[in-house]
Parts: structure tokens; sequence; C-alpha cells
């Protein structure tokens, strides 16, 4: 290279290399901030889990710890030693969490040699639940459980938070990150920059978004988060028109919301807003919209991809015609009793009449009738044990659900449906069924959603971010058929 031609590349890359040079120095200063802090004796005691849910203060990074009686494994983590589990503390409630494999084999090894007495003091860091996380825990939770959840009332059930068995990074490590990201930062490679507010971040179904917009909504929030939901908010507010059914079912799960978190955590209204960083109970709202619309779109999407093929098969082998069952019902809730006292209304009934035994126990039964059909909501050993008697006759052993005790009553077989008349009902198992079989497959129709609108993130650190989150969603997640 001729001594010109030298001159005018060092002139060119002159930026890039002070750019370089500023990142590296503070990429060393951080990392020996971190080895002097970690010179420094620091201990961190954790805090009470449940306690914090209570407060409302279970927030991202807060050393916990849990007294736990039992964990059960809903999914698995193919690349690393960590896993997931329905964890349950002495008093009842239970919690997600994830615990490594050897910690497991040590919980089950202590579980095994003293059954009735069993307690493990768990301990780690609380993080917010991510969305597959999430899918695969409402998909597990009935199998493991036997009650049904959803995305409505998953919180209910488990928090919005869960506790991960990880080692806290240390302040060398946090350094040498922080480091990576200033030259993240700093790096020319990327195209958004901040000093330009309306240079293009993002382009989506002919709209433009800018670098500004994208930034500002990642003060609060993970940065892929932020990306979906605005490229989300453009591609399915031009596709969907919110009527004013849709508007009142959306603030009648906001109510829900605000009702459920004042019950179980004594929060107000204003107090949920911000510990889940929206600014206003408007922005909470265009929320549940945007999750409206997402839900909306993933059905009619999996709803259209059901073949003839597929029905035909369903209605062949799952359908069959509906018919009225009675029950006598013995709820196990505040009832240690609940057994015998079913097992007592059981033998009175073998020398007496449905109706007599009905009146008796009037006190300490429920009862109801109803039709049982293919695609009923029923547990599964209801449906089973419902399907085997005649018409008129009942069980003569007793039927074990979530609700208690069962003795079940078929009253009478009803007409049989035709395949036309069912298909929609039919469409919607199948819909179900895969949703079941692949718990990613929401963020996987979003995915595809994005791509078809002609997504294109043009700035550099944006798409890395995007990128990374995808392959996250699109690796295979696998349930776990232990109880």
């Amino acid at each position: 290279m001729k001594r010109d031609e030298i001159k005018k590349f060092f002139k060119s890359k002159t930026k890039l290399l002070l750019y370089a040079v500023i990142a590296f120095v503070i990429a060393i200063v951080m990392i020996l901030v971190g080895d002097e802090i970690d010179n420094k004796k620091i201990t961190d005691i954790p805090k009470d889990y449940n306690e914090l849910i209570a407060k409302g203060e279970d927030k991202n990074n807060t050393y916990a710890e849990v007294t736990i009686v039992y964990a059960i494994k809903f999914a698995v983590n193919d690349d690393s030693n960590l896993d997931y589990y329905f964890v349950q503390d002495k008093d009842g409630y239970t919690f997600v969490a994830r615990i490594t494999k050897e910690t497991y084999q040590k919980l089950k090894e202590l579980a095994d040699k003293d059954p009735d007495n069993f307690e493990y003091k768990l301990k780690g860091y609380i993080y917010n639940i991510g969305e597959d996380v999430k899918n695969v825990a409402i998909n597990s939770f009935e199998e493991c459980f036997g009650t049904k959840i959803d995305k409505s009332n998953y919180e209910d059930y488990l928090g919005k938070t869960y506790l991960d068995e990880t080692v806290k990074p240390s302040s060398k490590t946090v350094g040498i990150l922080i480091g990576i990201l200033v030259m993240l930062i700093f790096w020319p490679e990327r195209i958004a920059e901040l000093k330009d507010k309306e240079q293009v971040a993002i382009t989506v179904d002919g709209t433009n978004i800018t670098a500004d917009s994208i930034y500002k909504g990642m003060k609060n929030k993970y940065s892929a988060n932020e990306i979906v939901e605005q490229v989300d908010r453009i591609i399915l507010d031009k596709k969907y028109t919110i009527t004013d059914d849709d508007l009142k079912e959306i603030k009648k799960n906001a109510e829900n919301y605000y009702s459920t978190f004042q019950s179980y955590y004594n929060i107000t209204k204003e107090e949920f807003l911000k510990q889940n960083n929206f600014d206003s109970e408007d922005d909470f709202l265009k929320y549940l919209e945007l999750d409206y619309k997402r839900n909306k779109l993933v059905n009619e999407y999996m709803e259209t991809s059901v073949t003839d093929k597929e029905i035909e098969e369903y209605y062949k082998d799952n359908y069959f015609t509906p018919f009225k069952v009675e029950h006598i019902l013995v709820k196990t809730k505040d009832n240690d009793n609940a057994k015998t006292d079913a097992e007592e209304i059981l033998k009175y009934l073998k020398k007496n009449s449905w109706e007599d035994t009905k009146t008796k126990y009037k006190d300490k039964i429920t009862t109801e009738s109803f039709d049982v059909k293919f695609d009923s909501s029923l547990e599964e050993n209801f449906v089973k044990a419902a399907k085997k008697l005649k018409d008129g006759k009942y069980t003569t052993s007793l039927v074990e659900t979530s609700y208690g005790y069962h003795i079940i009553y078929r009253v009478e077989t009803n007409k049989k449906e035709e395949l036309s008349s069912v298909k929609d009902r039919i469409v919607a198992s199948i819909v179900a069924n895969k949703k079941e079989d692949d718990t990613n497959y929401y963020q996987k129709t979003l995915i595809i959603m994005r791509k078809e609108a002609g997504m294109e993130i043009k700035d550099t650190v944006l798409k890395k971010v995007y990128n990374n989150f995808v392959d996250s969603i699109m690796k295979k997640t696998t349930t776990s058929n232990k109880k």
C-alpha cells in the first residue's frame, strides 16, 4: 500500500478508532471498579418472597427465599442446567421457580427420605415472567393441579414473577457487560442515532417508527417488548376496529386485574399501574386492547389453517353423542372428611333412591344437572366415568376431581349432532389442542405476522435484540408430563 493510500485509510478510520478506544477505556475502568467492589465484603440477606408479593415489592433482581414443600417440573431448558418448576410453600401458595438439576435431585432425595416433614429453603433472584414461560405454565397447570387457567387469571394463581436459582453476576462481570454495552452504543455501526430523533429505526406496513419513539419506550420495558408492541400496534390497528362491546370486555378485564391485585396484594389501582410501568389507566387499557387484538389474530390464523380432513378425523375419533347427567358432589374445600362423607352417601344410595339420597344429605352435598359434550371443559375423570354409564344408572364408586368426590347419574342420551352443526366447535377444539402441542404457537404466529407485514429493522442494535427474541421463541420448549 502506498504512503498516500495509507494516510487516506487511517483518516477514514480515525473516528471509528476513536470510538473503539473510548469504549475500551470505559470497559477497563468498569472492570477495575468491579474488582474493587468484589474485594469488599457484601452480604445479601434474602427477603421473604411471600411478603414481597403481598406488598407488591417482588421486583426484578431482588434476592429472596421461600420455604417449599414440593416441586413439579413443567418445562425443560435444553440450553442450560436450569429447568422450570411449580413449587408450593407450606401455606399452600404456588410459585414458578427456575431450579438447577442438582438442586432438584437434592430436593427429591430429601423428600424421599422424610416425605411428611420435608421442607427446603429455596433462594434466588426475582424476575418478571416471560411470555414464553407463561404460556408453558398455563398449559401445564391443569395437568399438574386439575385447574384450568389462562392469561386473564394467571397472576391470580402464580403471580407476576418467578424465583430464579442463579448466582447474581459479580461486579466484575457487570463491569465487562457495561463495557460491552458502551461499545455497542458508541459503535458507528448503529444506524439510528439518538442525536437524530427523527431517523427511522423500524419500518412496517408502510409506517416508520423513529429512533426517538422506540428508545423512549425502552426506559421502563425490556427492549424486545417495546419493539414488538409498537410494531404490532401499527399492524393490528389497521386490521381490527374495536367495537363498543369489545371495549366493554377490555374494561371489564382491567377491573378484574384491579380487584384481584387489591384482594391478593392489598394495593390500589394507582399502585398497580405504577408497579407495572403504566403511565396511566388509558395506557393500561391500550395494552389490553393490543393483547385482545393479538389473541383475535392468532385464533383466526389457527382456525383458517385447520383442514377439512382434520375436521373429519376429529369428528370420527373424538365426537360422542351428548348426554344429560346429574351429580352429587361432596366438596373437599374446607372439609377434611369429604371422602368419608361421600362414601357414606354412596352406601346409603345403594339401598335407597336417588331423590331420597339428595334430600337426606342436602346439607352436605351440591347437586347439579347438565349436558356432557365432546368439547366440554369438564375434567377428564368425570367425563370418562360418565361415558361408561347407561341411561338411568349411576357410578358405583366415587369419582374424584379437583372439586371433590362425585356420584354421577346418567339421565338420558341426547340426539346425535351432524358434522355440519358442530364444525365450528370442532375447529375450536383442534385449535386448542394445537396450542397445547406447541406452547409457542401464539408468539410464532405474531412473528409470522410481522414478517408478512414487511417489518424491517434498520437500527443494528435493535435488530440484534429482536433476532435474539425470535431465536428464543423458535427454540423448542419441552413440557414435562411428570406429576
